[in-house]
């Protein structure tokens, strides 16, 4: 069941990915890849929102894999990450090539933070007040 779960989460994320990589670069500029930075940024958010909220509550192994291993895994791609890096710097784009790596490791880490806040405080909402 464990697998069929991360099978069934992992092409659900690997469709998103697809579907949100290919809208986001009929409408942006080609400067730094921009589905891949938004996938992983969104992805960096979620997981850091589910692992406040597994933490809180009792949520099923299965469907901890189903969202993280399963969704998050196929819906993010390190991977496809490196590769562009690669290809910027190898094009001599050397601004731009930092700058996509200091998206994706800067701001991933801080996205991560700001997922788990944002798990916080919606909980601290729904049980009648916020407190930092």
């Amino acid at each position: 069941m464990n697998i069929l779960a991360v099978l069934a989460g992992g092409g659900a994320g690997a469709v998103c990915r697809y579907l949100l990589s290919k809208v986001l670069s009929e409408h942006s500029s080609n400067y730094i890849p921009a589905g891949t930075v938004a996938v992983n940024l969104m992805g960096a958010f979620i997981i850091g929102f589910l692992f406040e909220a597994f933490s809180a509550y009792e949520v099923r192994p299965l469907v901890r894999l189903l969202l993280t291993t399963g969704f998050l895994g196929g819906f993010t791609t390190f991977s496809t990450y490196a590769l562009e890096a690669v290809q910027l710097f190898r094009a001599q784009q050397y601004f731009r090539g930092i700058l996509y790596i200091a998206l994706h490791d800067v701001l991933g880490l801080v996205i991560v933070v700001l997922g788990m806040l944002a798990f916080i405080g919606l909980k601290n909402l729904m049980q009648g007040g916020f407190h930092a």
